[in-house]
C-alpha cells in the first residue's frame, strides 16, 4: 500500500442549522486562507497532534452571506441601478449552467433576484434563464443532473448545441481548449439573449452603458486564482458577470446547502475534456472513452456523488485513475480495481497498456509536466 507523507491537519466541522456537520480537512499552512473564508459558524477541533480546546466562532452568519450574494447579484444584473422592468422581456439574465454547484447557486440567486417582477399589465416576468451547452464534453450523468437541478430551482432551462468540437484550437488541446469552448458557449448565450430581446422591449444600447442582456457564470474566488482556467479570458471578452467571484468554494457550498440545492454536497465535476492530458486531442471518441471508464470505476467502487474520482487519458492512449485521498491511502479500492481487472476493462473501452492508479489532484493533466509521485500500477 502506498502512503504519502502527511501534513498535520485541522478538522473543521461546519454546522448549519441543526443538520449534520460537514467535515473538511485542511493543511495548517492554508487553513486561515482557505477554511475561514466561508461565512458560516464553525467549530474547530484539532487533530491529536495539535492539542487545544474547542473554539467557537459565531461572527459569520450564513444568512448574511446569502444576503450579500443576493445583493451582489442584483447589482450586476439587469435589474440593478434602478432599471425599470418595462424594457425587459423573458430571459435577459442568462446563466451559463452546467448543473455543478457553482452555476447552480448562481442560477438560484439570479432567479431569486428576478422573481416577483411584473410588467405594466401585471403579468409575471421571468427574466432568469439557465442555458446548458450540450456537446461531446457533457456526460450523460451531468446532463441528467443539470435538468434535475434546474427543475428543483424552478428556473427555465434552455439547452443549446455548442460548436467547440469544430474548433481546431479546442481539438488540439494544447492549453487553450477551455478558452475556445467558453468562447463558443458565450457566443451561443449571446444568441439566446438577442432572441429574448426581440421578444421584449429592450434598450438596444443598455442604460448607463450596460447591455440589455447580462450573462452570468459560476466562477468563484478560488477559480480566479487558478492560472489553468483560461476560460476566464473568454468570460472577460464577453463581459460575463460572476456573482461568486468574491466567495471561496467552501462558502459556495455552505450557501448552496442553506438554500436547499440538491447538489450542494456533490464533488466538483468539470467537463470530460478536462480529463485529457495536454496534447491529447479532444475528440468525441476520446471523451466517450473517458466517460465509460469513469462510469465503470464509480460502479465497481460504489462511489457516491460526494466522492472525487477521475479517469485521465494520458499520452499514448494510457489511462490514469485518480481516487480521493481516503480511497487511495486505504488501499482497499486499488485491490477492488485489481480484482475487477481494471486494465483489461479500460483497454476494452479503447485505452492501452496498464492503468496507473494515483491520488486525485485537481488539474493534474492541465500542464505538460508529468506526475510521477504517488502512482501505482493496477493489473
Amino acid at each position: 500500500m502506498i502512503r504519502s507523507s502527511r501534513t498535520p491537519v485541522l478538522n473543521i466541522f461546519l454546522r448549519i442549522s441543526d443538520s449534520e456537520p460537514i467535515t473538511l480537512s485542511c493543511k495548517r499552512s492554508v487553513l486561515r486562507r482557505k477554511c475561514f473564508s466561508s461565512r458560516v459558524a464553525v467549530e474547530k477541533t484539532f487533530a491529536a497532534s495539535v492539542p487545544g480546546p474547542i473554539v467557537r466562532d459565531e461572527s459569520h452568519n450564513i444568512t448574511a452571506q446569502v444576503d450579500d450574494l443576493l445583493r451582489r447579484t442584483r447589482e450586476i444584473g439587469t435589474w440593478g441601478n434602478g432599471r425599470s422592468n418595462d424594457i425587459f422581456g423573458s430571459g435577459n439574465n442568462l446563466v451559463a449552467f452546467s448543473g455543478g454547484i457553482d452555476s447552480s447557486l448562481v442560477a438560484q440567486l439570479v432567479k431569486m433576484v428576478n422573481d416577483g417582477h411584473r410588467d405594466e399589465d401585471g403579468r409575471q416576468r421571468h427574466a432568469a434563464v439557465a442555458v446548458l451547452g450540450v456537446g461531446p464534453a457533457l456526460g450523460a450523468a451531468q446532463h441528467k443532473l443539470a435538468k434535475e437541478v434546474a427543475e428543483h430551482i424552478g428556473i427555465e432551462l434552455v439547452e443549446i448545441a455548442t460548436a467547440e468540437s469544430t474548433s481546431e484550437g479546442y481539438i488540439a488541446n494544447e492549453g487553450m481548449a477551455c478558452y475556445h469552448c467558453k468562447t463558443h458557449l458565450y457566443q451561443a448565450l449571446n444568441a439566446v439573449g438577442r432572441h429574448a430581446e426581440t421578444m421584449g422591449r429592450p434598450d438596444p444600447d443598455g442604460e448607463g452603458g450596460r447591455p440589455a442582456t447580462v450573462l452570468y457564470n459560476g466562477t468563484n474566488l478560488d477559480d480566479t486564482r487558478d492560472a489553468t482556467r483560461v476560460g476566464l479570458l473568454a468570460a472577460s471578452d464577453f463581459r460575463v458577470a460572476s456573482p461568486l467571484d468574491r466567495t471561496a468554494k467552501e462558502g459556495v457550498r455552505a450557501a448552496a446547502r442553506h438554500l436547499g440545492l440538491p447538489n450542494w454536497a456533490h464533488a466538483s465535476s468539470p467537463c470530460l475534456r478536462s480529463r485529457l492530458a495536454f496534447g491529447v486531442q479532444a475528440t468525441s471518441e476520446h471523451l466517450e472513452r473517458v466517460e465509460r471508464s469513469e462510469e465503470f470505476v464509480r460502479t465497481v467502487l460504489k462511489l457516491g456523488v460526494e466522492r472525487s474520482m477521475r479517469v485521465r487519458m494520458l499520452a499514448g492512449g494510457r489511462a490514469a485513475v485518480e481516487l480521493d485521498e481516503v480511497a487511495f491511502e486505504d488501499g482497499a479500492a486499488v485491490d477492488v480495481l485489481e480484482r475487477a481487472e481494471l486494465s483489461k476493462k479500460l483497454n476494452q473501452f479503447g485505452f492501452s497498456g496498464e492503468v496507473i492508479v494515483r491520488k486525485f489532484k485537481t488539474g493534474a493533466v492541465a500542464a505538460v509536466a508529468k506526475q510521477k509521485e504517488n502512482e501505482k500500477v493496477a493489473a
